[in-house]
């Protein structure tokens, strides 16, 4: 196991007063990585020298990169933490940081990715479940998963990490609803660890009932919300390929990725949208631009990817659909920007399904949804929820989703009173 990427090599930086950083026999201080250019520079030349020496860090430097900027913001946490007047403001500002860190490190005993933080987080009133090695880590991840709803009074930080990653449940009898805290992103996924714009709203921000949290039994997460349809159809799933790096692997799993796309397109068009009508949402559904930037740099970057295949699609695809995939696959490769559009689509979407409601709702999720699922908005959730019922009038947690037509909290009703809303027990 790395070194750098330990939960408890974290906690040790975060709350050193000193730090310098050395590899081999280069060094360089901690507070030189944030100082204005000149500083920026000497942390460059720091990896360069790392490259030279051990090249078998070549393909680590991106979760060097994230694991220097997550201990950044931890300390300032630290700071915060000492000074805040309310543990709920600071707890809900910055949970996504916390989880963050959990998601890109390591430890031998599972419940250590949980207590590992424990001291960046503990402060008079905190109210953190008590360190208790004797309790299973479905016990300690449960505890905190409830922990982190309490203090945040949302659900948006707990489950969109299985959104936006390839988060998969190892630990055997976990809760539906509870995240395993042993996942560790890899190093394609560190990126998509970004908080979602504020443009998210399905459920116009409503909070979660607490009194019906309050008769939560153990394992188990009682909310309020309502249901808006199930899934009708889906389609084939995203390849998981690693994405080569553009140009010098601009066509590894070309193939693949294009028939996904062209399978994706076609299951649109049967689900009752026009191509030529609806092209740009779905194109925008793909992309997720408009509910994870808000960076104006990146956005129109995004639109001219999103042009170039959209002008690719309606010219040729919708032409040529009739023709063999491979004359179709090589008009498609003429275009470099053809080309990035689609690594993008692809590093937004692998391991994704393409879903229809019977109301006519396209949608995506990384859930393993089956059809009959319920999609359901939840309070206290910005996102569309897919649950699936069990027996008793219970539900498994299946995933968030990205659906067009709710995201923006067009069906969350807004007079009717949460209490009087549908209880969802989920298990």
């Amino acid at each position: 196991m790395e070194w750098f990427t330990r939960i408890w090599t974290v906690q040790e930086l975060a709350l050193a007063s000193s730090v310098t950083i050395m590899c081999g026999r280069h060094l360089i201080p901690w507070e030189d990585i944030f100082l204005p250019s000149p500083g920026f520079w000497s942390w460059v030349r720091f990896c360069r020298l790392i490259h030279e020496e051990k090249p078998e860090h070549q393909g680590r430097i991106s979760i060097y990169n994230k694991r220097v900027d997550d201990v950044k913001h931890l300390r300032s946490i630290k700071g915060r933490l000492v000074r805040a007047g309310s543990d709920a403001a600071f707890f809900k500002r910055d949970v996504w940081r916390i989880i963050n860190v959990i998601l890109v490190s390591k430890a031998t005993n599972p419940r250590d990715n949980i207590y590992g933080l424990y001291a960046l987080l503990e402060r008079p009133g905190a109210d953190l479940p008590k360190v208790d090695y004797g309790q299973s880590p479905i016990q300690v991840f449960e505890m905190f998963a409830r922990n982190i709803i309490y203090r945040t009074d949302a659900l948006n930080d707990l489950w969109l990490p299985s959104f936006v990653t390839h988060m998969r449940k190892t630990i055997s009898g976990l809760p539906s609803w509870v995240p395993d805290w042993t996942y560790t992103v890899k190093e394609s996924e560190v990126n998509s660890l970004q908080e979602p714009s504020s443009s998210v709203q399905a459920t116009w921000r409503s909070r979660i009932h607490q009194q019906t949290l309050a008769c939560s039994g153990q394992g188990e997460l009682s909310l309020k919300g309502i249901q808006i349809g199930c899934v009708r159809s889906q389609s084939s799933r995203w390849p998981e390929l690693p994405n080569p790096p553009i140009p010098t692997g601009a066509y590894q799993g070309m193939k693949e990725k294009l028939e996904t796309l062209l399978d994706w397109l076609s299951f649109f068009e049967q689900n009752g949208h026009s191509l030529t009508g609806k092209l740009e949402a779905l194109l925008e559904q793909l992309l997720q631009t408009r509910y994870f930037y808000d960076d104006p740099d990146v956005l129109p970057k995004q639109r001219k990817e999103s042009k170039a295949l959209e002008q690719w699609i309606l010219s040729s695809y919708l032409i040529d659909r009739q023709a063999s995939f491979t004359s179709i696959y090589d008009n498609f490769c003429l275009g470099a920007n053809r080309l990035e559009m689609l690594h993008t689509i692809h590093r937004k979407n692998a391991g994704s399904i393409l879903f229809a409601t019977a109301a006519g709702h396209l949608g995506t999720t990384r859930g393993a949804i089956i059809e009959s699922d319920g999609i359901t908005l939840l309070a206290g959730c910005d996102w569309p929820v897919v649950v699936r019922p069990e027996s008793g009038g219970r539900y498994r947690f299946v995933g968030l989703a990205l659906v067009q037509g709710l995201m923006e909290g067009q069906e969350w009703p807004k007079d009717t009173r949460v209490e009087e809303m549908q209880t969802f027990t989920l298990v």
